[in-house]
C-alpha cells in the first residue's frame, strides 16, 4: 500500500523536510518498506502533493509520480526514483499543467467563471494522474480545464531527459470532463468524476465517452474514485 503525505499542518504555511513523503507499506506484515522524503530543493512550501501513481516498470524498484496541485502559483509533476529516494519537480508553472485562461464551468448548476484574483470557479491545476495498464503512458488533468494530457513514461522516469524536451513530448488526448481525482482500470478505461454534471464518466481505450452513473443530489463533487 502507497502513501502520500502532503506535509501540511493546519496553521502553519511551512512544510518542514520529512514531512512531506510517499511510505510504501507490506500490508501482509504491516511493517514499512519505502519512505520516500521529498527533499528541497524540490519541496516548497507552496507545494500541494495531491495524487501518484506508482510505476513498477521503470527504475530498479520502480518510480513514483506525484500531481503537485500547489497553493498560490507554484505547480508542477514529482518523480522520485524508489531505489535512491532522489526526486524531480518538472514543468514547473507550465502551459500543460496551470488553469486554463477565462474557462467558463458549472458548480451545483450554477455558472462560473475563472479569475485568479478573484476566485469563484474551483481552482485547481494539475491534480488527477491516472497510468496507462502497460504502464508506458502517464495521463493527468486540471480541475480548472477540461484538457487531457499524457507523457511517455520512458522520458518521465528518465532524471536525463530535460524539461524542454519533456514539453515537446506532452501528447493532448483531447478533452475530459472537468474533474478532480481519477482511476483506471486493466483494459486502459479512465474513470473521472465529472462535478458539472454531477456524475461519473468512463473514457475508453478508443477515447469514447460512457455516462456509468448520475446523481444530481448525491454527487456534488466526486472524487477520490477506485
Amino acid at each position: 500500500m502507497w502513501i502520500l503525505d502532503d506535509g501540511k499542518r493546519a496553521g502553519s504555511k511551512e512544510i518542514p523536510e520529512g514531512a512531506a513523503k510517499v511510505i510504501a507499506i507490506d500490508i501482509k506484515t504491516g511493517k514499512i518498506v519505502h519512505s520516500l522524503i521529498i527533499k528541497k530543493p524540490v519541496l516548497s512550501d507552496n507545494a500541494h502533493y495531491n495524487d501518484l501513481r506508482i510505476d513498477l516498470t521503470h527504475g530498479k524498484k520502480g518510480t513514483v509520480y506525484i500531481a503537485n496541485s500547489g497553493f498560490g502559483e507554484r505547480y508542477s509533476l514529482l518523480v522520485i526514483d524508489v531505489d535512491t529516494g532522489s526526486s524531480r519537480e518538472v514543468l514547473l508553472n507550465h502551459y500543460f499543467i496551470s488553469p486554463e485562461p477565462g474557462i467558463m464551468g458549472f458548480l451545483e448548476g450554477k455558472p462560473l467563471v475563472y479569475d485568479y484574483k478573484k476566485q469563484t470557479f474551483p481552482s485547481g491545476v494539475a491534480d488527477g494522474v491516472a497510468l496507462s495498464p502497460d504502464s508506458k503512458k502517464l495521463y493527468w488533468t486540471t480541475i480548472t480545464g477540461r484538457k487531457l494530457y499524457s507523457l511517455p513514461t520512458d522520458m518521465l522516469s528518465d532524471f536525463n531527459t530535460s524539461n524542454q524536451k519533456l514539453a515537446n513530448a506532452v501528447y493532448y488526448e483531447g478533452e475530459h470532463p472537468a474533474c478532480d481525482g481519477l482511476a483506471e482500470n486493466e483494459n486502459g478505461t479512465i474513470y473521472f468524476g465529472a462535478f458539472e454534471q454531477q456524475s461519473i464518466i468512463a473514457r475508453k481505450n478508443d477515447g469514447s465517452y460512457e455516462l456509468l452513473a448520475h446523481d444530481k443530489d448525491n454527487f456534488v463533487w466526486p472524487d477520490g474514485l477506485a
